[in-house]
């Protein structure tokens, strides 16, 4: 007769080889799927994590090449290593990724710019800033979709509505990314409204001044123009009607080279 012996059950950690390379795996997915990216520049928690299950899958079927074993005590030290590392770096992790997301945010904006559509744009761009104040792409292009915002209200005519809101979005573009163009713009604008705001005053020499600084920086604007013709000629009258033909005459000269727009 023979004898027959039970195989007693396996024990979980019988196995020390196999466990010792799935630990090991799991060690590198930590450290290089959701650790180091970190160093390299912004990104999201789904990228790293997406990463860190590719590096488990390469460890999990390079045992099945021949690599050589891991025995688990030197895995279970490595694997601690890796969490103590992606514990410390969880403030790093969070600023990457509201940097990556506001990175994403500005590129949408930037793609909306480059079809002219601002009002569209602006919306990304102010996004990406609440998460990243300090990105520079989103404050560039915020700046740069409020210049076109600008630049739209004042092509729309000289109306006090339409300046005010080219004012209000000069001061936004100028406090994000300051530019040449953005300060010409504002001191023209400013400058005529500082002249609307004197002009039912009568004081045709303060009025006429606003308007030549506008007309010095911008002379495009339109209805610019015809706005300081009428004041010179308006100055003229008044001048005529005090005797003062000299004075009057050189009014209407500089209305003349000025021309009705």
């Amino acid at each position: 007769m023979v004898a027959v012996h039970a195989r007693p059950a396996p024990s979980p950690w019988s196995f020390p080889r196999e466990r010792g390379d799935l630990v090991a795996a799991l060690a590198g997915a930590v450290a290089l799927g959701l650790v180091a990216p970190l160093a390299l520049g912004p990104s999201t928690w789904q990228q790293r994590a997406a990463l860190a299950v590719l590096v488990l899958a390469v460890g999990q079927f390079s045992s099945g090449w021949r690599a050589p074993r891991v025995p688990l005590a030197p895995a279970l030290i490595a694997l601690g290593i890796a969490v103590a590392l992606l514990i410390a770096t969880l403030p790093a992790a969070g600023r990457a990724e509201r940097a990556a997301q506001a990175d994403a945010q500005a590129r949408s904006g930037q793609r909306l710019l480059a079809l002219n559509d601002a009002d569209g744009a602006l919306p990304y761009f102010e996004v990406a800033l609440r998460l990243t104040p300090d990105a520079p792409a989103a404050r560039a292009g915020a700046a740069e979709a409020h210049l076109v915002l600008a630049e739209r209200a004042v092509q729309a005519g000289m109306t006090a509505v339409t300046y005010a809101r080219a004012g209000d979005d000069l001061d936004a573009a100028l406090a994000l990314a300051p530019s040449d163009q953005a300060r010409r713009l504002a001191e023209a604008v400013a400058a005529v409204r500082q002249a609307d705001q004197i002009w039912n005053q009568y004081d045709w020499p303060r009025t006429i001044g606003e308007l030549e600084k506008a007309y010095a920086v911008r002379p495009d604007l339109p209805g610019l123009k015809g706005k300081l013709y009428a004041a010179e000629v308006s100055y003229a009258a008044v001048l005529i009607g005090q005797g003062n033909w000299g004075a009057a005459q050189n009014a209407l000269q500089r209305a003349h080279e000025v021309g009705p727009g």
